[in-house]
């Protein structure tokens, strides 16, 4: 396209208003069509397994556009507001973005006045001072906006705002998506020259020494001393190990494999992972293949429930998306939902059966560590008067074990049973020492 060099200064101007307001009003229709087909999944019938993938290779928008778009669209689903907002120009995308992580029922027309009319970097700013009651630092932003009274804590611009809506996002639970937390990543993956890819990693100190001792038992090799070729043929075994768990070894024909129910032989998996290339085989109306790698189930063209076999040419390839859409289109939306309900309760269930087994186990495991302990402090009472008289601690917890039948009795009644278990013959009262022996008589004149 030409520049419009035949139109006059004030043509121009008014060309260019026209444009910009159309172009608005298309960007707030653009986040409201993106909405719809996100919710409705509109998506899935088209061949795309997400609609970012519809956005990225549909639509032709980069991966990070795609993102930001989409999340601008749920956060408008959820506040309807912020379509007219985008609209007049007052919000862009960016905007919407950083705020949509803030936004809840209670406090959303309170910050969208605030942050109507202001840059992305405005926002994010305001909020970071608010939510962190941090002094207002005049150097923290490049343009003026950044100094201006306003923009301090203290300015009754904020007065609609508390602190406690801000952070509330991060508390309540808010229907809809909210922008992802941002995970902690040891890795990176850039594009190089030519395909290749850069990968960068942080090793901890165990990882380190795992690569240097693979690098050392292939020191004889010419890959042993480059990371890179160690890392590459880690992740071609690794991915063969994980194809071999998800696939088993396939030995047997698949033509005359025959599995019981749903359970599809081995063979089968393997020649239809082979044949779908291992991604989503669903084809749109206008023959476009989905093509997801991730999360890829085996289907049944012809669902077991209705007569479908588990032979070769009635099992493909379907993401986890498609192989949903599949089944509410053939099952019924209503059929599948209550499947979905049914084996959502029934892991609940499960999980439930599975904590109060685990409690019971723990109360169990406390009470017999509870009567461990108390049947060890009344051995302890027994000791030192049964040590006293020569007995040995073996024996002293033997006779404690022969006291336990009276455990409540005081401690006087337990030392007479264990006394008298060690063949003590001694009366109630009799002290636990055994008496001096008497002294022997001395014999008399005239004694015989």
């Amino acid at each position: 396209m030409n520049l419009p060099t035949h139109l006059s200064p004030q043509a121009a101007l008014a060309r260019l208003d026209v444009v910009y307001t159309n172009e608005l009003s298309g960007a707030a229709e653009g986040l409201a069509l993106i909405a719809l087909v996100d919710e409705r999944k509109d998506y899935l019938p088209a061949g795309y397994s997400c609609m970012k993938s519809y956005c990225v290779e549909h639509m032709g928008m980069t991966e990070d556009v795609a993102s930001k778009r989409i999340q601008a669209a749920r956060t408008a689903r959820r506040f309807p507001r912020i379509f007219d907002l985008v609209a007049k120009g007052r919000l862009t995308v960016s905007s919407v973005v950083v705020l949509a992580a803030h936004l809840t029922e209670a406090n959303s027309n309170d910050l969208l006045d605030l942050a109507a009319g202001r840059t992305r970097s405005e926002i994010q700013f305001l909020l970071e001072t608010r939510l962190r009651g941090a002094a207002v630092e005049p150097n923290f932003l490049v343009s003026e906006s950044a100094t201006r009274p306003e923009d301090a804590p203290g300015h009754p611009a904020f007065a609609g705002v508390s602190s406690d809506s801000v952070t509330s996002a991060h508390s309540e639970d808010a229907p809809g998506p909210v922008a992802p937390v941002a995970k902690t990543r040891r890795g990176r993956l850039a594009p190089s020259v030519e395909g290749a890819c850069e990968v960068r990693l942080t090793l901890t100190a165990e990882e380190r020494e795992v690569l240097q001792q693979v690098q050392a038992l292939a020191s004889h090799t010419e890959w042993g001393s480059d990371p890179a070729l160690v890392y590459a043929k880690a992740m071609k075994l690794f991915a063969e190990y994980l194809l071999a768990q998800k696939l088993g070894k396939g030995t047997g024909d698949p033509a005359t494999s025959v599995g019981k129910g749903r359970r599809i032989p081995m063979a089968i998996k393997l020649a239809v992972w082979k044949r779908d290339g291992g991604k989503c085989s669903f084809v749109g109306p206008d023959g476009h293949r989905c093509g997801e790698t991730h999360h890829v189930d085996f289907d049944h063209i012809v669902p077991v429930a209705m007569g479908g076999s588990n032979k070769l040419e009635n099992v493909r390839l379907l993401c986890h998306a498609h192989n949903q859409h599949e089944a509410e289109r053939i099952m019924g939306r209503d059929y599948v939902s209550a499947q979905r309900e049914n084996a959502k309760r029934d892991r609940e269930l499960a999980k439930r059966a599975r904590e109060l087994a685990k409690a019971a186990k723990l109360a169990e495991k406390a009470r017999a560590a509870e009567i461990a302990a108390a049947k060890k402090a009344r051995m302890l009472e027994l000791v030192p008067g049964l040590r006293g008289v020569g007995f040995t601690m073996e024996e002293i917890a033997a006779a404690a074990t022969h006291c336990e039948s009276i455990a409540d009795a005081c401690v006087d009644d337990r030392m007479l049973l264990a006394l008298q278990f060690l063949g003590l013959n001694v009366g109630r009262r009799e002290s636990y020492r055994p008496a001096d022996p008497a002294p022997e008589e001395t014999p008399t004149a005239g004694t015989p």
